[in-house]
Parts: C-alpha cells; structure tokens; sequence
C-alpha cells in the first residue's frame, strides 16, 4: 500500500525529532541513515518541508564541526540578510497592492545542509550562492504567477539565464514553481535574492507532496506522472526483483536513493541505475557495448535528441542503430565517463566514419 511509505516517513521525522533519546553511536547511525537515505526519498516525494528538516538536524549530527563553522556564517550575516528580506517584501507587497493581485509572501533563508551541499557541489563560497536568500510569492492563480513575474523583472534587475519555469515544465516529483534571481532594491543588499512564484495548492505540494492532499488517491501523479518515467514504488519492486536476500536488497535500496545517482529507463522500460553525470553517449555505450559503434540517432522521452544531452532522474533513452559503422571520434569528448571514454579511446578509427 503506497500510504505506507508516508507513515514510515512520517515516523522517521518522529524519530528525528527527538534525536536526543538515543545513545550516541545509535544516534549518529539514525542521522547517517537519514542523511543519506531518507532525505532522497522525501526530495523524491516532493516532501521539502519534512526533508529540509530532517537534514539540518541530521547534518549537526553527521558533521558537527562543519555544522558548528557554517551556523556562525549564518549568524554573522543574519541582520543583513533580515533587511534584505524584509524591506524587499514590503516593497513587492506595496506593488502587489497597486496593481490590485491578492498574494502572501514568504520569506525564507536556506536550510543549512542544503548551503553546504550547494557550497561543495557548485565550489562556491558562502556569500557566493545565489539562492541563499528567497522570497516566495503564493497566489491564488497560476495565470497570475506569471503576471508576478513580470511584476518582478519590471522593479528588480533579473540574472540572466537564472530564471526556471518549473510550472510550464514541472520537476520528475511533481514540483511547480517559477524560480527567478535578482538583484533586489538599491541600497537594500548587493546579495542576489531567489523569488518563487507558485499558487497555494503549488507550495502544499512542493512542502508535502501527495501526503498534502486530504484526497491521497485522486492526488498521487508524482508517484506515476505522465511527463516523468520516474515511479518511486515501480522502481523499488524492480530492485526487489533483482536480489536474492534482504541485505543485498538494503544495500541495493541505500545505492538507489543516494542523490550521486540517476535512475534511466531503456525503450523497453528496464531500469537502469547509474552514476552522475552522465550523457546519452555514455548511457548507450554502456546498455549496448556491442552496437554502440551503430549508433545512429537518439531519442529522450520522445524527442530526438543529441548525444551529449545530459541525462536526468526517469529520462527514457531510445537509441537507433544503423546496419553500417557510424562511431565518430567526437563522441569521446561527449562523454563525461571516465570508463566510457576509455572505452570509446580503444576503438579503432580506421574502421569508422571520419568526424
């Protein structure tokens, strides 16, 4: 019964909750779990609000010292940042009000294991995120998330290629939102301020995914979307399907949930857990190592696509091949796998295609 595994993670921020109960090599065993385990499936969920929560209590157990540095980065920069905050909401407020769209806004500042991994991920320093500092404006219409948008761009100075229209095209966990960076008010704050623009059933979902909804049943897309391959629960009975005891089966579960790997399915609908990054020249070299050097045209959730296309959570990667040698020498350089470009270094050029 898919409401299971809402229980059971609901039971797990229980648990979390109340870390301080447990000894300490059980705790810090908990919060690894959790880290590295539970935290992706509420990211996969949709589930935010529990997930950031469980991360930052999680995080001060994993990595004390880390944790300890980073909170006093956040001290420092508090007053500022509350500034910046508070006087960007009230002057958006005030526009709002003229241009007569009801909204609410909220203010929020990044959870502190999500800086972190920001910081590691991105190698960028702390006042270097520009994501640190958000507001979020809920609205009651999606029509009018795009009206707030330009709203925006028309008072802010808007980053270029900083602006994500997750309503448009939502995330593989059902997340909408339009996501835009700007530099907020003269005088207020030099740091860039991340705005998210959603309706009020948009942000339930994105803190609680389907567990939101009063109606589970006529709710539950993100667990079988129609624009995403990706169906949490089908994928876990293929890993099932695929041991023979429960240890390989946790060890199998632990490897599927970790965020350094993707799930990928072939045309024929088998999945296919794998590393990041990874491209659809190093997905097919790896699925088809006997005919990868036939490739002839690649297609990603339907469309055609290029083979240097970075490949994402629950892409379905068809591959078309041709009678005769097509490799070229190009594909080497598409690859961001270092035992796929090795592989494709040995092939013999005199046999193929010129580049």
């Amino acid at each position: 019964d898919e409401r299971l595994l809402f229980l059971r993670m609901a039971h797990r921020l229980n648990d979390i909750r109340r870390l301080h109960r447990f000894k300490g090599s059980l705790r810090r065993q908990i919060a690894h779990e959790t880290l590295h385990m539970y935290t992706a499936i509420a990211s996969r969920l949709g589930m935010h609000a529990w997930g950031q929560e469980m991360e930052d209590a999680c995080f001060k157990v994993v990595h004390p010292t880390i944790a300890k540095k980073l909170a006093v980065e956040f001290e420092v920069r508090r007053p500022f940042d509350e500034k910046c905050l508070n006087e960007t909401e009230q002057f958006l407020v005030k526009k709002f009000k003229q241009k007569k769209i009801g909204c609410h806004i909220e203010k929020r500042i990044k959870g502190l294991y999500s800086t972190y991994q920001k910081m590691v991920n991105k190698r960028r320093g702390f006042l270097e995120l520009t994501d640190r500092l958000a507001l979020r404006i809920i609205l009651d219409d999606y029509l009018d998330c795009y009206q707030a948008l330009g709203l925006v761009h028309a008072f802010m100075h808007p980053i270029p290629g900083k602006l994500k229209d997750y309503i448009g095209a939502p995330k593989e966990n059902g997340y909408q939102s339009i996501h835009t960076v700007v530099y907020p008010l003269i005088g207020v704050n030099q740091q860039p301020l991340e705005i998210q623009i959603r309706t009020q059933a948009m942000d339930e979902f994105c803190r609680f995914g389907p567990a939101a909804h009063a109606n589970y049943k006529k709710n539950k897309y993100t667990l079988n979307s129609a624009s995403s391959r990706v169906n949490l629960l089908r994928n876990i009975a293929y890993l099932h399907q695929d041991v023979s005891n429960p240890k390989q089966f946790e060890k199998a579960l632990r490897n599927y949930f970790n965020s350094n790997y993707v799930g990928i399915f072939d045309s024929k609908n088998n999945l296919y857990h794998l590393k990041k990054p990874i491209t659809a020249i190093d997905f097919v070299c790896h699925i088809y190592p006997q005919k990868f050097r036939k490739l002839k045209s690649v297609t990603i959730n339907g469309r055609p696509a290029k083979v240097d296309q970075p490949l994402k959570d629950g892409d379905v990667v068809h591959p078309e091949f041709s009678p005769e040698l097509t490799f070229k020498k190009t594909w080497v350089k598409f690859s961001v796998n270092p035992v796929i470009q090795k592989k494709l270094n040995v092939v013999d050029p005199e046999s193929s295609p010129p580049s």
